[in-house]
């Protein structure tokens, strides 16, 4: 838990101090530790210069390279709505099997929490399959993924340990135990957090969870983390080892994310941690973010994210639970999953969700170039909200736009960025219309015009660069 504090003198100058927040510490004789690292950015140029060259930095240098590859984050199949605690192998191979005849083109099967012995959340610290619900275990479920050319994601949770689990039972002496809750975390009282500072957890859960993904044919796993840890780490520490538990811990989590990346040279890590609460460069730099809140699919708090996040981080998405196009473009982005009944063959949804999949197939690549706000990222429902994303070396790129329903506004005009003066671009209304080729100079000086027919709406404009303006 980092902090920092910006200072402004009467001279001018400006005093920055970055670190953790709790630390206050003698070592030990041959004693190591560290705290958070900093990592600092020189740019010139206005503020969104600034956003975009910290965006290429992150993709370039603080992005995870599975095979050595950049990441293929997914767009996903998710059988969600069969619920956590309901999940079963029939179930999960009844959904598969409809992705795979009905072509879907997605290329994920997403299988989220409750699979363990105990459900979720009173199974957090079981490692094993309910036994009622997956009988052969789980690798019935990612064999028949992969027969059908998808990958299998898989939700673990392996910090948090609640009472009666196996963790529990058997490994006590691995466990934190929480002080001085204030009122709103007293439910947690009961609950342990699984201490990745003692060498002997490290050592077991990186060995543990390890056997796991290479016995069950995971793909891409993902890390949830639904525990507040402050109360944990700092119960009982003495007064000159202030923070060091805490320090502990997470250079353990970083040790446990290599080893996962060591041990499986193409698994793709993904970090939720309730939903987006671990995105700091670290572990950026070892993972991505699959699902960035816990807040999902509604559609203008999910715009305000994309344009609110986009700012810092080139990889990032959420998804859909509708095949409404309002619903389903405000969760488009570098990854995505599609939480849908997929249990039901013969369910209206397949035919208008392979159309919009295949869309955003086809858009995934611009998500990670430059990205623009065309307006404030705010959720006021009666207003407008749009974004650019840019790719510099192609000159393609994409503009949304999203009239809201209270908004009365039928049509928008915006000023391009990114683009040469000295190129024409062919822009492309995706809901229909004649490809128009525009000067450059003309979209960044007046701006492209976007028709907005009804309330609530979503409007895609794609472009891309033709050739030089004579």
């Amino acid at each position: 838990q980092w902090q920092a504090k910006f200072e402004r003198a009467p001279s001018g100058s400006v005093r920055v101090r970055v670190g953790q927040q709790r630390f206050h510490a003698v070592l030990r004789p041959g004693e190591r530790l560290r705290t958070p690292a900093v990592l600092v950015m020189a740019y010139a140029g206005d503020w969104l210069d600034g956003q975009n060259q910290f965006r290429r930095l992150m993709l370039a240098h603080f992005t995870p390279r599975p095979g050595g590859k950049p990441a293929a984050l997914p767009v996903a199949a998710s059988g969600a709505l069969a619920g956590f605690n309901n999940f079963s192998e029939s179930n999960q191979l009844v959904g598969l099997n409809n992705v795979i005849a009905r072509r879907l083109p997605v290329d994920t099967w997403w299988m989220d929490a409750g699979w363990m012995k105990g459900g979720f959340p009173e199974g957090q610290g079981n490692f094993d399959p309910d036994p009622r619900r997956f009988p052969r275990g789980l690798r019935p479920v990612a064999d028949r993924a992969h027969a059908g050319g998808l990958r299998l994601l898989l939700w673990f949770e392996p910090e948090r340990v609640m009472p009666g689990t196996w963790l529990r039972q058997t490994h006590e002496a691995w466990l934190l135990a929480p002080a001085g809750l204030p009122a709103p975390l007293a439910y947690q009282r009961e609950w342990r957090l699984l201490n990745l500072g003692h060498p002997e957890a490290l050592a077991w859960v990186k060995s543990h969870i390890s056997g796991l993904i290479r016995n069950w044919g995971v793909d891409i796993y993902r890390h949830d983390f639904n525990l507040h840890p402050a109360c944990y780490w700092a119960a009982g520490e003495p007064p000159d080892r202030v923070g060091v538990a805490e320090a502990r811990y997470i250079a353990g989590l970083y040790e446990f994310f290599d080893f996962l990346q060591q041990e499986h040279p193409d698994l793709l890590l993904d970090n939720c941690a309730s939903g987006g609460r671990r995105l700091d460069f670290e572990m950026m730099r070892r993972s991505v973010v699959l699902w960035r809140s816990d807040h999902c699919w509604q559609p203008e708090p999910d715009q305000s994210k994309t344009s609110g996040l986009s700012l810092w981080l080139p990889l990032q998405g959420l998804g859909a639970v509708s095949t409404d196009p309002y619903a389903f473009r405000s969760g488009m982005g570098s990854c995505a999953a599609y939480a849908l009944d997929y249990y039901a063959a013969q369910a209206p949804f397949w035919e208008p969700l392979d159309r919009l999949v295949r869309e955003q197939q086809r858009l995934r690549p611009l998500f990670s170039g430059d990205f623009y706000p065309l307006t404030s990222p705010g959720t006021n429902r009666q207003e407008v909200i749009a974004w650019q994303f840019h790719q510099p070396d192609s000159g393609e790129g994409l503009v949304q736009v999203f009239r809201r329903p209270g908004c009365a506004q039928a049509s928008a005009r915006f000023r391009l960025r990114g683009l040469s003066p000295e190129a024409s671009y062919r822009v492309t209304n995706l809901d229909g219309g004649v490809p128009a080729v525009i000067p450059g100079a003309e979209l960044l000086d007046k701006g492209v015009a976007v028709a907005l027919p009804r309330a609530p709406y979503a409007a895609i404009l794609t472009y891309s660069r033709s050739a030089a303006v004579r």
